[in-house]
């Protein structure tokens, strides 16, 4: 699992570094409770440093689906990352999927602040940000979206101040997309 781990923060750093050039997807078969466990393990001492717990909901059982595992994983960590930093201490952050029409549908919920109106038109545009003042760059939920584009995906979100905010991935089950090929 941390060689696993390593690997994903190396294509992390390559994909920020060199946006353009970005790794194609590489669909292989992938269980969603595995893919969960390594995001929470990764960013298990940055939650607990910050008061926060992660819950993990996969109710509706097993989900599978035929997709980049790693990017997959890049794409939950950014979306964390947000919720922990808009979180405050003592809160919860909700990792959820199900199964709805063919695609896993994945959530990442937070009780933060909320999304401020002004910039949700925005949100996934590059160097967008509500965290300037705290050395926010801009370019996580940006990431996400190209990320998820890359697996032929949607990702979406609702939020009102100072009741959090849901962001919600959207991936097909089937065969996943295979660029280049």
């Amino acid at each position: 699992m941390m060689l696993d781990a390593s690997r994903s923060i190396q294509r992390t750093v390559r994909s920020l570094m060199d946006g353009a050039a970005r790794a194609r997807p590489v669909p292989a078969p992938t269980e969603l409770a595995g893919v969960f466990e390594r995001v929470e393990l990764l960013l298990r001492h940055r939650l607990a440093a910050a008061g926060l717990r992660l819950e993990i909901d996969l109710a509706s059982g097993p989900i599978a689906l035929r997709t980049d595992e790693g990017l997959l994983q890049q794409i939950l960590v950014n979306l964390l990352l947000n919720a922990a930093d808009a979180s405050p201490r003592g809160e919860a952050i909700t990792l959820r999927a199900r199964i709805e029409r063919e695609r896993a549908v994945i959530e990442v919920v937070d009780h933060g602040a909320g999304i401020p109106p002004e910039v949700r038109d925005r949100i996934f545009d590059p160097f967008v940000t509500t965290k300037a003042d705290r050395g926010g760059t801009g370019l996580g939920l940006a990431m996400v979206k190209s990320l998820v584009d890359d697996l032929e995906g949607s990702v979406s979100f609702e939020s009102a101040p100072g009741r959090g905010s849901r962001f919600v991935v959207a991936l097909s089950i089937g065969r996943a997309p295979e660029r280049g090929a």
